[in-house]
């Protein structure tokens, strides 16, 4: 097992996340894997549940974390952003008319726009884990492929809802490859380049663009509201605000609800 590239797929598990982490303890090296058809304690972000129903995607992927980029500390921050991209890579790569709707909604979810909102697709969770030896990244990717789990507060769609005409579903296998390929791209490009590319390459994939209006829920569950100025050197959403003065300032954002 250590020093291996390892595919694990199961039928079940509680979660791949944590399936993956048991197999990064014994050694197993970047771009190994778990896909699983289900899970029975599937997680997103802040604790949310995920609905894990047979026919969609539930994957994990391992990243080895470098100690540094050049004389620049690696920013762990732009993986989840950077897995968002691949996702939508992948899409259009299978799709150009679904992947034309595609979007990450920063910083990590799979969305279709509509003409007034958007509907959820997926989503993403990294978890770093320090280990002996090395620091690594923990990928976690769900993505809705046949079904569309209902979510009290939001809309939701699958891609088998958003094909138009003859085009053939993809494979979660596929849909694995081309998303870690696609992934891994971008990773070594950060690994060499350093960030600033992804600050302006980001706005290719992203729902909202620079100077467009968003609202969004603070720690405090208050409703704030900004428009997009662009992203931070750790992968930050940059808001401009206005005072009650109509003077503007800058917020870094580093979650939304």
């Amino acid at each position: 097992m250590v020093g291996e590239c390892v595919q694990l797929e199961l039928a079940t598990c509680e979660s791949t996340n944590e399936e993956l982490k048991k197999l990064a303890s014994q050694g197993v090296v970047s771009r190994s894997s778990v896909l699983s058809k289900t899970q029975t304690a599937g997680r997103g972000r802040q604790g949310r549940t995920w609905q894990s129903d047979e026919g969609n995607l539930f994957l994990s992927f391992l990243y080895e974390i470098p100690s540094a980029v050049g004389a620049q500390e690696f920013r762990a921050t732009w993986i989840p952003i950077i897995v968002g991209m691949g996702l939508i890579k992948a899409i259009r790569q299978f799709s150009a008319e679904l992947g034309a709707r595609a979007f990450l909604k920063w910083p990590n979810d799979l969305v279709f726009r509509r003409p007034e909102s958007f509907a959820k697709c997926g989503g993403i969770l990294c978890e770093l884990v320090s280990l002996p030896d090395r620091r690594v990244a923990i990928i976690g990717v769900g993505v809705n492929v046949e079904h569309s789990p209902e979510l009290g507060d939001r809309e939701t769609t699958s891609l088998k809802s958003e094909l138009v005409g003859a085009t053939p579903l993809p494979s979660v296998a596929q849909l694995r490859d081309l998303l870690i390929s696609h992934s891994f791209e971008l990773l070594r490009e950060l690994e060499v380049r350093g960030s600033v590319f992804l600050e302006k390459e980001f706005f290719r994939y992203s729902l909202n663009q620079v100077g467009e209006n968003i609202k969004w829920s603070d720690k405090d569950s208050t409703s704030q509201g900004g428009q997009v100025a662009g992203l931070g050197s750790f992968g930050e959403l940059i808001v401009e605000q206005r005072d009650s003065n109509g003077n503007p300032r800058l917020v870094s954002l580093f979650s939304v609800s």
